[in-house]
């Protein structure tokens, strides 16, 4: 594993913010040169179209300019270039602490938790922005991580939080060798949609397993009042903390809907959104990948080691298996007999 960096998207906005700050003429043509020519933003934002329109994005930035108000779409991406606009010395401890870290460490780092073999470079772009807090972009190994109002004792979060992306690619690597699981998903039928949210429950929950949950929790409060506000950010706490308590509710809701897709239960659109729910925040609960895979992730580490994750990142058909016997052993709600002869019988069709 090898990570690029470059920092240029992430220095000239910096300096947009800190030109505002100083009430120095910007001009919503200057944020449009810098995303027209630097690399960092024409991937980011050609890789969110539609979500992050261009012209929608420049209105934003004309709001801010101009002291307007904002409530469309992108609001949240107005409401945090506010929060940035209040102490964009942040900006630039941010942009001094990611220029100095040891971005050979995170390579160390996240080899730890990927198959021994997983031969992948990355290309992080930093740049500014208020979206979100690292994005995967697209299939080619291009990650971009957004620097925003993180204060400058942010060394855990900071590193975890990229290694959690680079993970993701890593795991996208074994994905696309993982033949049998490909052409799975390549039938585009109903247990196609089987694999795709099972592979995304792994995918994600081995990324929070291994990654969020070495973040100091300290830390990731300063950042996350910070950014969010005290109270917004507190409420998202208490409301993630109650729905780990209903992860086996999640798992049995999650093993009725499988069997029906297995059985093509329904109208096959209907149920591919269905599995996008799965994938997404709902409101401002965990993504349903994200809370399921981390209870799963972690009941085969505990039972049976990091390896057997490992082996299921390369290969997808022993998750549901793994998972249930180390549920067994943990006294964990498993998945019914019923589902796992299904998994089990999908992945036999395939040669």
């Amino acid at each position: 594993m090898k990570i690029n960096v470059t920092y240029d998207g992430a220095k000239k906005m910096t300096n947009i913010f800190t030109s505002l700050s100083n009430r120095e003429l910007v001009k919503v043509e200057d944020i449009n040169t810098i995303i027209e020519t630097t690399e960092a933003y024409k991937i980011w934002l050609n890789a969110l179209e539609p979500l992050i329109p261009k012209q929608e994005y420049l209105y934003v930035w004309n709001s801010i300019i101009n002291g307007s108000e904002y409530n469309g779409r992108l609001e949240n991406i107005y409401k945090r270039f506010k929060l940035i606009l209040q102490d964009t010395s942040s900006l630039d401890i941010n942009l001094n602490y990611v220029q100095k870290i040891d971005y050979s460490k995170i390579e160390k780092l996240v080899s730890l938790y990927l198959p021994e073999d997983t031969d992948i470079k990355l290309n992080l772009h930093f740049i500014v922005d208020g979206f979100n807090g690292g994005t995967i972009i697209g299939m080619n190994n291009y990650t971009q991580c957004i620097t925003m109002l993180y204060p400058d004792n942010f060394y855990s979060f900071g590193i975890y939080g990229m290694a959690h992306e680079f993970h993701h690619i890593g795991s996208r690597y074994w994905r696309s060798k993982d033949k049998k699981r490909m052409e799975l998903i390549n039938r585009n039928n109903f247990i196609s949609l089987v694999i795709i949210l099972v592979g995304s429950i792994l995918d994600e929950g081995s990324a929070v397993y291994f990654f969020d949950n070495q973040v100091d929790n300290e830390v990731m409060k300063i950042v996350g009042s910070k950014i969010m506000g005290k109270e917004q950010y507190e409420k998202i706490t208490s409301i993630h903390s109650e729905e780990r308590l209903k992860v086996a509710d999640r798992i049995a809701e999650l093993d009725l809907f499988l069997r029906q897709l297995f059985k093509e239960g329904g109208n096959i659109d209907t149920l591919r959104n269905k599995v996008h729910t799965y994938t997404f925040m709902q409101g401002i609960k965990p993504s349903l990948d994200k809370l399921i895979g981390e209870e799963m992730v972690g009941t085969i580490d505990k039972v049976f080691g990091k390896e057997k994750v490992l082996q299921c990142i390369v290969n997808l058909k022993y998750f549901l298996t793994y998972y249930n016997k180390a549920a067994i052993e943990l006294n964990k709600i498993q998945f019914s007999q019923e589902l796992i002869t299904l998994w089990e019988s999908a992945w036999e069709t395939v040669k």
